[in-house]
């Protein structure tokens, strides 16, 4: 189609392949653009989303109306099922349900008025719902969180059964794994503090670093198997 006789000033062009064009008179993709694209807020489950095959693989959701408070929103969501499409809707703070950004397959996908978490990792963070300011990085990173707030995980399965526990800092393949709501606990070290279920306060630094202990607190260990 032409928006006038002149070739030149062509605006949309479809080949006889099908390749559209828009902007160009070579399309050289089925969908060839020189220019931006540009969508509205993701608002709806209609509405500002980018699908891969019939699964939701890229927006920005934000709930419209909240409960008694807007979200201020400020989300990206980037991989197959990663964040929802229904977070903040019982918001009643500003900030319930937005400043989240998770990357993966599911990540954050749970979320009800959880904010200012990041999750990058398949299934990073996938059950949190009111918890806040975490931090997961790696495979099922953080990945049973629910209403904690403040860790930080990194590796694969790092803090994977922590439910509640708050203000752990975890660097290493299956550190604290098996903590639920233990606090305040660093672990750094593939294994380190694995087994540890409950208490506070303790420190482990190197691979399998109290990787047996329970529930004991204010240990500190350093190196390899300590």
């Amino acid at each position: 189609r032409y928006n006038n006789t002149s070739l030149a000033a062509q605006g949309v062009r479809i080949k006889h392949d099908g390749n559209v064009g828009i902007g160009t008179t070579a399309p050289a993709q089925q969908l060839h653009l020189t220019g931006s694209i540009r969508m509205p807020n993701t608002t709806s489950t209609t509405t500002g989303i980018i699908y891969k095959d019939t699964s939701r693989f890229i927006h920005n959701y934000q709930h419209p109306t909240g409960d008694t408070a807007v979200p201020a929103g400020l989300n990206t969501f980037v991989g197959i099922s990663a964040g929802n499409l229904s977070m903040g809707s019982t918001a009643t703070s500003v900030s319930h349900g937005s400043y989240n950004s998770g990357f993966g397959y599911q990540a954050l996908n749970s979320l009800t008025t959880g904010y200012s978490n990041t999750a990058v990792g398949r299934e990073a963070g996938e059950d949190i719902t009111t918890g806040y300011s975490n931090t997961m990085v790696g495979k099922s990173a953080g990945s049973n969180i629910i209403g904690g707030i403040r860790n930080v995980f990194i590796g694969d399965a790092a803090g994977l059964i922590n439910t509640s526990g708050n203000y752990n800092t975890i660097v290493g393949y299956n550190g604290l794994r098996q903590n639920a709501t233990g606090a305040a606990n660093t672990a750094i070290g593939s294994l380190s503090l694995e087994n540890h279920t409950a208490s506070a306060g303790n420190t482990a630094l190197g691979y399998q670093s109290l990787r047996y202990l329970t529930t004991g607190q204010y240990n500190i260990a350093i190196g390899y198997f300590a």
